[in-house]
């Protein structure tokens, strides 16, 4: 009676190690220099045929750029520079921004165009915000859940806008808040009581 525990073990055994023999069909890639190649891009077909911008490029301003931020730069209330700002983006006499979804673009770019999607003009007008000498920071807002296909890659899409900070300064008193300023390009998620970060 004790024989049928004993081969019971000794099968279990063997099955389990006979099992952990077979051949492993992964493919596994020498990693050599994690720096160089933590995301392993060269695994990817086609990958060196994508150009990445640098944080330098995507933010850099044109020689018009820097002509805009300057006049805006001569008001001295945050305020008054958010709103000579806008007029300058809006303005028919001016660049007469529109929004189009699929330019994808630096800032230098989106000016040029006059034309790109929200993200890029966002970008284009901290840019000149922060060469004009306005305090702005990037906020994000929870828009609902929204994919769009692009070719063959899906993406979950997500909504940026900046904020105007009040200027600190020793010489100035709150009397009362004002509300702040927010610079968006879609004017739908403007009108909209999504949270913002």
């Amino acid at each position: 009676m004790k024989k049928p525990p004993i081969f019971c073990a000794i099968g279990i055994t063997f099955i389990l190690l006979t099992g952990c023999q077979s051949g492993n069909t992964l493919q596994n890639y020498y990693l050599g220099d994690i720096q160089a190649s933590e995301f392993l891009d060269d695994k990817f077909i086609g990958y060196k045929d994508i150009l990445i911008e640098t944080d330098t490029e995507i933010f850099a301003l044109s020689t018009e750029m820097k002509t805009m931020a300057k006049s805006i730069s001569l008001e001295r209330d945050a305020r008054k520079k958010a709103t000579k700002l806008l007029q300058h983006f809006f303005s028919p006499e001016d660049i007469n921004l529109a929004y189009e979804s699929g330019a994808n673009v630096i800032a230098a770019q989106a000016f040029k165009n006059q034309a790109a999607n929200c993200l890029s003009l966002t970008i284009m007008a901290y840019a000149i915000a922060q060469e004009a000498k306005l305090s702005v920071a990037f906020q994000r807002v929870d828009v609902p859940e929204y994919w769009v296909r692009n070719g063959r890659v899906n993406m979950l899409t997500g909504h940026i806008n900046l904020t105007v900070l009040d200027e600190k300064s020793p010489d100035k008193r709150v009397l009362f808040q004002r509300t702040s300023i927010e610079i968006d390009f879609d004017p739908f998620v403007n009108k909209q009581p999504f949270e913002k970060h």
